[in-house]
C-alpha cells in the first residue's frame, strides 16, 4: 500500500522479534516503519491493524536498545518530533522494554487506538515494513 508520505508499506503477518523483523524488512529492501506524523500513524493504524476493538499490535521501527533512553528510528534518526505513546509509555516495564509497537484495543489498563507501547524486543509480533 502506498501511504500519505509517498512510501510503500507492507504488513508482514509472520510474528518475529523486533531485530528479526528489521532484518526481514532489510532483506526486502525496506526498514521497519518510521512514523513522523499523525497522518502516517492513522494510515498505518487503519490499513494494517484490527480496528474492531479487538487487541492487535505490530512492531514499528523505534528502539532505544542501542542507547538506553534515546529512542531512535531504524534509519538512525532521533524520535524527537511526532510521538504517539499511549498511557504512561514508554515505561520500560520490568526493565526489559526497549522496542516499540503500535497497539489497538485494551492492554494493561489502557485503551489503545494506534498509540505506541514499549515492549520487550524478544516478543514476537507481526510488523510493518516501509520503502
Amino acid at each position: 500500500d502506498t501511504g500519505p508520505s509517498g512510501f510503500s508499506y507492507q504488513l508482514i503477518d509472520d510474528p518475529q522479534t523486533w531485530f528479526n523483523a528489521q532484518a526481514r524488512c532489510t532483506s526486502l529492501g525496506a526498514q521497519l516503519v518510521k512514523i513522523e506524523s499523525a497522518t502516517v500513524n492513522d494510515f498505518i493504524k487503519t490499513t494494517f491493524l484490527d480496528t474492531s476493538g479487538s487487541y492487535d499490535d505490530a512492531w514499528i521501527g523505534l528502539t532505544h536498545q542501542i542507547n538506553y533512553g534515546t529512542w531512535i528510528w531504524t534509519d538512525g534518526s532521533l524520535s524527537n518530533g511526532y510521538q504517539n505513546w499511549g498511557g504512561d509509555n514508554p515505561n520500560n516495564f520490568a526493565g526489559d522494554q526497549h522496542c516499540a509497537a503500535m497497539l489497538m484495543g485494551y492492554f494493561f489498563f489502557f485503551q489503545y487506538d494506534g498509540q505506541w507501547n514499549d515492549k520487550a524486543c524478544h516478543d514476537t509480533l507481526k510488523f510493518i515494513c516501509m520503502k
